[in-house]
């Protein structure tokens, strides 16, 4: 089992960021980068996996302040030697997919094979103005209720457009590389809503597998949901997304649900997320036990 550690740049301490406008201030964005490469640099040396971060813009409040998702994984890479340096993820609707595409590929280049991708969407002022200006209409807004299918056909389009290019460049730089994404757990709503036809990836083989986030307390609702992934199409392409953190004051309700998923016969699985299990003693110790783990730490 590999960990990845996962963090939101968040660039002030609880009373600077109550004072308001960290985002603003040089010194603590100087500093937080200085504390993200001693973090990068533990974690490279600890043996963790992979170092994750997001693209978030206009974080004046310093909360989640990693506005350029290629330069803050170049910095973490420039101090870590072993570590994956995953972006979660590009914006696409905020880049051209060719470009994107181009970046990634140069990336996993200056990394030497260590850079991993998240893709994500958006749906502000900017991709409102270019689906006006690519198709002539209105983008639906407020009471403006106006072409609604076109507009979530259009954002389908840009996201499995960038998942094509990023997986091609990857692909080319990488032979044999797999390709995978955690996605929304209610496949047509991902596919209407959120412009995640990820059935779609699967079928043209943009993905190699999927992890559906089958994150519930509801019991029910999890062994429908892995009943549907182990049973339908490309069941053996589909890893279960586990929300663990979820159980981490009763962890028997955690081990109940692995013990559903692989008595369905699910392909793989993937437990969200380390820090909070890392967290919750209870929860961890018992993970470590369920799968065989004798000591140490996760």
């Amino acid at each position: 089992m590999k960990f990845n550690l996962f963090m939101y740049c968040t660039i002030g301490r609880r009373a600077e960021l109550e004072a308001g406008m960290a985002g603003q201030r040089n010194d603590l964005y100087q500093r937080m980068l200085d504390e993200i490469a001693e973090y990068a640099t533990f974690a490279d040396q600890s043996g963790y996996a992979g170092f994750g971060h997001p693209e978030h813009h206009l974080q004046i409040e310093g909360f989640e302040i990693c506005n350029e998702p290629t330069l803050m994984s170049m910095w973490l890479g420039r101090h870590s030697e072993k570590l994956r340096i995953i972006t979660c993820g590009f914006v696409s609707t905020t880049h051209n997919p060719l470009r994107a595409a181009e970046a990634i590929a140069t990336l996993d280049h200056m990394h030497r094979g260590r850079f991993g991708v998240g893709l994500d969407f958006g749906y502000g002022e900017p991709s409102r103005a270019r689906f006006a200006q690519e198709t002539g209409l209105q983008a639906p807004l407020g009471d403006r209720i106006g072409p609604a299918n076109e507009w979530d056909e259009w954002r389908r389009g840009k996201l499995t457009a960038l998942v094509r290019g990023v997986a091609g460049a990857a692909r080319e730089v990488r032979p044999g590389v797999l390709i995978s994404a955690a996605v929304w757990s209610y496949a047509d709503r991902a596919y209407l809503v959120l412009g995640q036809d990820w059935r779609g990836w699967l079928e043209e083989g943009l993905l190699d597998f999927a992890v559906p986030m089958a994150y519930t307390l509801d019991d029910r609702m999890f062994r429908y949901l892995v009943d549907g992934f182990t049973s339908g199409p490309r069941s053996d392409r589909i890893w279960i997304g586990h929300g663990s953190w979820l159980f981490a004051k009763h962890p028997e309700g955690a081990l109940e649900q692995l013990e559903v998923a692989q008595s369905a016969g699910a392909r793989g699985e993937v437990l969200f997320s380390y820090d909070s299990i890392a967290e919750a003693p209870a929860l961890r110790d018992a993970l470590l036990a369920y799968f065989g783990a004798s000591t140490g730490e996760p």
